[in-house]
């Protein structure tokens, strides 16, 4: 009987390559794409907004081939932090970090715009060493950053193929 279960998989892939199925994640999602290689990334302020920027630039387009410009990102971040775990001595125990990102997609030659959004939440433990600190939130913003960029990838490649032009 296993033999048919392996039957129906294969069917199954097969209609699923015949049908045009791409999917949004995994080592193709990676290859040049040179739709997503035609955006050019607005300057994002802040230094989280230069990381994101810079994250958006190597996904898009990551062996930097020389195309021709067809839409602006424009990409505004709001960035918080608040104390989620309280110790009875009224000190916090745990930091959490937030941040959204909306997202704009202008066409050059003219068109609407293609507007997304994407959020981000991480949290640490808060320690008595300084330091510790300092390294934990640095990294937890790197991790926010990294998870913003790559939802603001999927959302502007799914947009794009949703109008047909990727």
């Amino acid at each position: 009987m296993w033999w048919v279960r392996t039957a129906l998989l294969a069917v199954f892939a097969a209609s699923l390559a015949g049908c045009g199925f791409e999917p949004l994640y995994g080592e193709r999602a990676r290859a040049f794409d040179p739709m997503l290689a035609s955006i050019y990334v607005e300057s994002i302020p802040e230094r989280d907004g230069q990381l994101l920027a810079i994250s958006l630039r190597d996904s898009f387009n990551p062996h930097r081939q020389p195309v021709e410009t067809k839409y602006r990102l424009r990409v505004a971040l709001i960035a918080s932090r608040r104390e989620v775990a309280i110790r009875q001595d009224a000190t916090a125990s745990r930091l959490q970090l937030e941040t959204t990102a909306s997202w704009t997609l202008l066409p050059v030659g003219g068109g609407g715009p293609i507007s997304g959004s994407a959020r981000a939440i991480t949290s640490f433990d808060i320690t008595d060493n300084e330091y510790a600190n300092l390294v934990a939130e640095k990294d937890g913003r790197a991790r926010l950053i990294r998870e913003i960029g790559e939802e603001i990838r999927l959302g502007v490649r799914r947009s794009l193929m949703k109008q047909g032009t990727a």
